[in-house]
């Protein structure tokens, strides 16, 4: 081989057979992507704050690895430029050679093949250097970014920082506030703690009892336990079939059956009801039982109690207590259950059969007075005032009828009267009063709706029988319309012998009684012609007392 092909062949460049290492940049690639995705972890959390230094440090080095593989990518693209002379040079001998060369040509055609290979190699592996030199420039645009957010992360949680210090200082003048408002709380408990215990020793040493809300969910649930016992005995003993069902003269407009049909006996149900409703509001549930060497002065007592609740509450409210405390002596339980037993059995006389009957019935009379008494005495002397209520307005009896007087089936032409009860629905009587305490309802007691089965049932038998019911106006019917509201109104007794009515006044006999009934009227008519407030204890129903 002559000297030219030997300067030919070793015409080789010196970097022809040299790799770019690809190893170096895919571990820093790594490298820099779990730096960021820390980072990235980091700046997500609320205490990154902490680790800002280090991660500063972090930051730095990668700055620093980033500018020395920027030279490495420098020399890499001048090794290149070399190369491609290289390559050139190369070019350029090997076509001199093969012109020079026509006798070696078979020689030098398999050298050149091998030298192409190996430069086909190279530049495969220059394509994989420039896409990784592409995936890096990616990547270094990537960190910018997120070194840019990362300075706008920084500036935030700068400013967030001079809030949380602004709330620090607002938060320990507050604290301040708070505990000055802690000590005036401190100071007015103990002044109200002193009042309270003061008003519980005077209220004490006066006689009122005292009284809060669970004290009116015992009693309502005493009074709905005692108006079920009390339908109970009415249904017991007047549910039935008697001799004689003329009905007596009393109050209430109740249909008045003449039968024994089973709405008959729903309305004799309904009226002994009323009756012992009407004889519980006027004679047990009242400001105080009277005593027995006091009954002459009854009337001016009562009528002075109530012109004190009038015009000066807290004193009627005293007086009040101080009777009830005088009058109830160790026999007021068996003298005022006794003679509203009487009382009521005397209305009712007419539909028991025998003695026995009539005896059964007073002993359960006298136990439910007896049980409604002992209920009442500490409502007697509580500050507010306890009162029943048995007016007969509309709205105030909305919904509070009992479900066993709808149990008679009608006709399907006679349905369409018995229509759901609204708050215009006059009721026909009251079967258990309203107790209310001060203003406030705790029991809401029942009523005789005239839209329930069995008093149309009963009206459609009176219309048939041709029976004619009495006027609605007539006194001795329309007395269970009056408020009967506590001792606010003189007791009525039935005369069932003539049919009239006769007024006493409570505790006392009728003879005894220090002003009739037509005396008090014209009292209280000449009081209200004279512009004077009538006291709330006339005959005339009016009550300083609110309505439930």
């Amino acid at each position: 081989m002559s000297g030219k092909d030997k300067r030919g062949s070793n015409s080789a460049p010196k970097g022809a057979n040299a790799k770019l290492p690809s190893g170096d940049g895919a571990t820093f690639s790594a490298t820099l992507k779990k730096i960021v995705d820390d980072f990235n972890a980091l700046c997500k959390e609320r205490d990154g704050l902490q680790e800002y230094g280090s991660l500063s440090d972090q930051l730095a080095a990668c700055k620093q690895e980033l500018e020395r593989k920027d030279e490495e990518l420098k020399g890499k693209q001048e090794e290149f430029e070399e190369l491609v002379r290289e390559k050139d040079a190369i070019i350029k001998n090997l076509r001199q050679d093969l012109d020079e060369r026509e006798i070696g040509g078979q020689e030098l055609l398999r050298r050149f093949e091998n030298r192409f290979s190996e430069w086909n190699t190279q530049q495969e592996q220059h394509v994989k250097d420039l896409a990784e030199l592409a995936e890096l420039r990616n990547q270094n645009a990537k960190l910018k970014q997120t070194v840019g957010e990362n300075n706008l992360r920084l500036k935030e949680l700068d400013s967030v920082k001079r809030q949380v210090r602004e709330l620090e200082k607002k938060n320990k003048e507050l604290g301040f506030d708070i505990r000055q408002k802690n000590l005036d709380l401190e100071a007015m408990a103990n002044k109200l703690k002193n009042s309270t215990y003061a008003l519980n020793q005077a209220n004490a040493a006066i006689g009122f009892l005292p009284w809060d809300t669970k004290d009116e969910k015992k009693a309502e649930q005493a009074f709905d336990s005692l108006s079920s016992r009390l339908h109970q005995v009415v249904r017991e003993h007047f549910y039935n079939k008697v001799a004689n069902p003329a009905f007596p003269k009393l109050p209430g407009d109740i249909p008045k059956v003449q039968s024994n049909s089973e709405a008959a006996k729903y309305m004799r149900c309904a009226a002994a009801e009323a009756v012992i409703s009407e004889e519980l509001a006027r004679r047990i549930f009242r400001d105080f039982y009277v005593a027995e060497n006091l009954g002459t002065l009854e009337g001016p007592i009562i009528d002075a109690v109530n012109l004190l609740n009038t015009s000066n509450k807290s004193e009627g409210s005293v007086i009040r207590c101080q009777f009830a405390k005088a009058s109830q002596g160790p026999n007021v339980v068996k003298v005022v259950s006794q003679k509203a037993t009487r009382n009521v059995c005397k209305f009712l006389g007419c539909w028991l059969e025998d003695r026995a009957q009539k005896a059964k019935l007073e002993n359960d009379l006298q136990a439910i007075f007896t049980e409604a008494i002992e209920m009442w005495l500490p409502l007697q002397r509580i500050r507010e005032g306890a009162w029943s209520y048995t007016a007969t307005e509309a709205e105030h009896w909305f919904n509070r009828h009992r479900q066993e007087y709808d149990a008679v089936k009608l006709e399907e032409e006679h349905l369409k009267k018995q229509q759901p009860p609204s708050r215009l629905t006059k009721p026909l009587a009251v079967l258990f009063p309203k107790i209310v305490i001060g203003n406030v309802c705790i029991f809401h007691g029942f009523a005789l709706l005239p839209t329930q089965s069995a008093v149309i049932a009963a009206e459609l038998e009176v219309e048939a029988n041709g029976q004619q019911m009495s006027s609605s106006g007539s006194p001795s019917l329309r007395r269970m319309s009056v408020p009967t509201q506590g001792v606010h109104l003189r007791d009525t007794d039935w005369d069932l012998a003539n049919g009239s009515e006769v007024h006493a006044t409570h505790g006392s006999s009728i003879a005894g009684s220090d002003m009739s009934y037509s005396g008090r009227i014209a009292r209280s008519q000449s009081m209200r012609e004279r512009g004077e407030s009538t006291p709330t204890g006339s005959v005339l129903g009016q009550s300083s007392r609110p309505s439930p």
